[in-house]
């Protein structure tokens, strides 16, 4: 193929006659067909091997007629360059089934042709690089389009261009980056699912996909991608019933417009998270959505199946005549061949078949429609209470039974004659003013009707702009009570909804529970979605920023429904940052491996790989997460002996590896984007503390340990584990921590130390005491719990190793309770931390901060300080 291309190259190379040129490409073309002909009947290509072998050949025949028209024109009129200097080449658009390399026999072919920038030529008649390329356009469409003698190679069609036939047939890369910015029309949208740019270099190449891909793939699920592409197919559909055709196998039900249709919906609508959908193959799509299970298995087994004998058969039906046709013949004879190259013994047998496949399309496509697009039936809406005069508008809110009604009406007006409303497109209106009075309904139902109605407001008006949250808010009626509800419940999930509204989906489409806090599902389900965006760096922290906002929506919904435990709360939000550190570790290390290899290290002249592991102390470590912690961890390596050093071609030594290495990762978890921040991180609990190295080797850590850590620094050991990074990491630093937590103490020197750090702490925090307490900070609560459990830990670690097996503190009161080293009276501190964590969770949950009134907890408190005065 590559070598008969060559000929043809240099053929029409040799000749200028422009009926020359179309008689090769011509010639070459049926030389081509009748081969692909020949292997496609004798049953030596499968379907899609032939339709990408039709495609190919397209793409050669327009790769060589556009040489042959730029080689004719240039000559003429001068070579197009860019800013650089660099020779500028038309840039031709494959649509349809050519972008997707999915060809008819027969095909018609839909370009769109641009250039990279505009300009002047010095040659004869000066011409402008736009009427350069124009001419370019008309003699290439002439080479192919035309017919003659030898018959023609494509019949070329241009109509798919921004601005359809009004438009100019070619555009520079700002004119078409504008037009789909500003322009685009959402049939445009499902239309460049199929784009593919044929020709030009690979920049210019990169260029126009990075125009498209935004515009036809969204970042959040574009739900009215279901309602837009059915009402596309209904237009179509409308249209082959007027031209009544006995069988049409590309539109009407059960068509391959259908499974098109079916594939892209699921293409738009999660192509924005997954690249590998970003394609415009059907092929390559259905292997994609099978792959990661976006759908089910035996539909889209069925889906290409039907796929393949509609495409066959459509192939069969074009090589009669060399015809763009679709409709089945009525004359017996073609049945009978059409049945024979199908490997079928009558029309009869064959029609059969066909009955199925077109009937199991239309019902998968039917199907699906019908459970994504769930719109409740149009209804005239009676009331739009923004349009009401002011009178009328009261008279309504009396109707509502609110509370406050004439404040309720005053809300609202300032809410009508906001931007909010203005930003609205008019189908964002028509579904507002279709829930909105629903939604005041559901609002009047609750206590606090205003706060409530405030709140909701602030939603409304943060998405005035995004019509497809209306649309979702439209679709599924069920969300709405669930938004109120939660929004009464919650001032932080209502916050974060708000700034967030991409959350709505967690919120609609809530995992199953046995899905939901399973560390290994959640691990997984980040990893493929980072795997289907891998490269790009910003949609990489977007995606965890998205997946941690989530994960805490869920959590925190769970909480409020009382599906969870305070204490299983504070462990899904430690396992939530567990899986995020992983993820940042692997995205970081594989930046940096790249750029400088492997860290490595020789012992004894055996070559090793060193590693780095991420240990976490604190809440993180004692499984005691709350919704807004900051992550207390610390980074160790495990590099030792000689030639310490990175295996990359830029090389450098493995202290400076696992430095940088550090250092991406605080800045990916840190960074602010437009998603927000992952988390806030303190390193301060590593060897030296601020002024020492970010990043430990091993060896170092273990000796700074025994030989220059204070007790308090023991004392946050005991809440200390590995969390991320490399495993191997694992059980030397459990080791380490063992061998502290073990050593033999002086009791009296042990309960000074831990009174002197108790009191420093409560000085540097100096929270209020009386009236109202801090939950974590103040005498008789959380921070006290905590040091007589480390207090325990350090006097009896040594004679009992158990105590070396659980960094959270409840787990730590029980083992010590079972151990009998404290007594009944003092297991209670157990369920009092339970308590605290309640509070704190509630707390946040209200925006409200960690101070309540200390008779809320009076009678805890009062038993935590009994049983401090009791030890320490």
């Amino acid at each position: 193929f590559d070598l008969e291309q060559k000929r043809l190259a240099q053929t029409l190379d040799e000749t200028d006659d422009i009926n020359q040129v179309k008689k090769e490409l011509r010639l070459y073309r049926h030389q081509k067909l009748v081969e692909i002909i020949y292997m496609d009947i004798c049953q030596q290509a499968d379907v899609e091997h032939t339709l990408l072998r039709l495609s190919e050949l397209a793409d050669v025949l327009i790769q060589q007629s556009l040489n042959k028209a730029e080689q004719i024109l240039s000559g003429k009129h001068g070579q197009p360059v860019d800013e650089n200097g660099n020779p500028m080449q038309l840039n031709i658009i494959g649509m349809g089934k050519l972008g997707g390399k999915e060809l008819n026999f027969s095909s018609d072919i839909d370009l769109i042709c641009c250039y990279s920038e505009d300009g002047q030529l010095k040659g004869f008649g000066q011409q402008s690089y736009k009427q350069y390329f124009t001419n370019v356009v008309k003699l290439f469409k002439q080479f192919l389009h035309e017919s003659t003698v030898d018959g023609f190679v494509y019949r070329v069609d241009l109509r798919l261009r921004p601005w359809g036939d009004s438009g100019p047939i070619v555009l520079s890369h700002s004119g078409f980056e504008h037009y789909y910015q500003l322009h685009g029309r959402e049939w445009e949208q499902y239309a460049m699912v199929k784009a593919r740019v044929i020709t030009g270099n690979e920049k210019d190449k990169q260029h126009l996909q990075s125009i498209l891909t935004p515009f036809v793939y969204r970042r959040y699920h574009d739900y009215r991608v279901f309602d837009g592409l059915a009402s596309l197919k209904h237009k179509i559909d409308q249209q082959a019933k007027n031209k009544s055709p006995r069988y049409n196998v590309k539109i009407g039900r059960g068509g391959i417009r259908e499974i098109e249709f079916y594939v892209q919906a699921f293409q738009i609508l999660k192509g924005g998270r997954n690249h590998k959908l970003q394609t415009p193959s059907l092929y390559q799509a259905i292997n994609v959505l099978s792959a990661f299970e976006l759908t089910e298995q035996h539909e889209l087994e069925q889906m290409r199946d039907s796929y393949c004998f509609l495409r066959m058969l459509e192939n069969r039906i074009q090589m009669m005549n060399d015809q763009q046709t679709h409709q089945i013949p009525d004359k017996q004879n073609l049945l009978d061949r059409i049945s024979l190259l199908m490997n079928y013994d009558d029309w009869n047998a064959l029609e059969q078949d066909l009955i199925k496949h077109r009937y199991r399309v239309n019902k998968l496509f039917s199907t699906l429609f019908v459970q994504e697009n769930k719109t409740p039936a149009e209804k005239k809406v009676d009331i739009s209470p923004d349009e009401l005069d002011e009178q009328a508008h009261r008279d309504w809110i009396q109707t509502m039974n609110f509370i406050q009604g004439e404040d309720i009406h005053q809300q609202l007006q300032d809410f009508y004659q906001s931007k909010a409303l203005l930003f609205m497109s008019d189908k964002a209106k028509k579904r507002f003013r279709s829930f909105f009075p629903e939604l005041l309904k559901q609002v009047a139902a609750h206590p606090q009707q205003q706060a409530l109605l405030s709140k909701l407001l602030s939603l409304l008006s943060s998405i005035a702009g995004r019509s497809v949250y209306f649309e979702l808010l439209y679709q599924h009626p069920a969300l709405l009570t669930r938004l109120v509800d939660l929004f009464e419940s919650s001032d932080w999930i209502a916050s974060e909804v708000t700034s967030h509204p991409i959350l709505l989906e967690s919120l609609l489409y809530p995992e199953p529970l046995d899905q939901r806090f399973d560390k290994n599902y959640q691990n997984n389900s980040l990893t493929v979605q980072l795997r289907n965006i891998a490269g790009d760096e910003e949609m990489e922290l977007d995606i965890l920023r998205q997946f941690k906002r989530a994960h805490t929506i869920t959590i925190a919904s769970a909480q409020i429904a009382e599906e969870i435990t305070s204490d299983e709360v504070s462990l899904y939000l430690s396992e939530l940052a567990e899986i995020i550190l992983q993820a940042v570790y692997k995205l970081s290390l594989q930046t940096l491996v790249g750029q400088y290899g492997e860290p490595s290290y020789e012992i004894e002249g055996q070559q090793k790989t060193a590693a780095m592991g991420i240990i976490a102390y604190g809440k993180l470590g004692g499984y005691e997460l709350h919704y807004q912690s900051d992550l207390d961890i610390i980074f160790v390596h495990n590099s030792i002996g000689s030639k310490q050093q990175t295996r990359g071609e830029k090389s450098i030594d493995n202290a400076t590896f696992f430095s940088r290495l550090a250092q991406k990762m605080i800045s990916k978890i840190t960074l602010l984007t437009a998603a927000g921040k992952l988390y806030e991180i303190d390193t301060r609990l590593r060897p030296d503390g601020a002024s020492g190295l970010l990043v430990s080797s091993m060896k170092s850590y273990q000796h700074y340990q025994h030989n220059k850590a204070w007790v308090w620094e023991h004392q946050a050991l005991i809440r200390a584990r590995y969390i991320a990074g490399n495993a191997d990491i694992k059980a030397d630093f459990d080791k380490v921590r063992k061998d502290i937590i073990t050593l033999p103490r002086e009791d009296a020197v042990l309960k000074t130390e831990i009174d002197d750090m108790r009191n420093k702490m409560y000085q540097a925090k100096n929270p209020p005491e009386g009236e109202y307490i801090n939950i974590k900070h103040s005498h008789g609560c959380m921070v006290d719990i905590e040091f007589l459990v480390q207090y325990w830990v350090l006097k009896h670690a040594n004679k009992f190793a158990s105590l070396c097996e659980t960094t959270d503190n409840n787990g730590l009161i029980t083992e010590l309770h079972r151990l009998g080293l404290i007594d009944d009276e003092d297991l209670r501190l157990r369920d009092i931390y339970q308590t605290l964590h309640k509070c704190l969770h509630a707390q946040v949950l209200q925006n409200q901060p960690d101070e309540i009134p200390s008779q809320r907890i009076q009678q805890e408190i009062e038993t935590v300080q009994a049983c401090w005065k009791k030890y320490l």
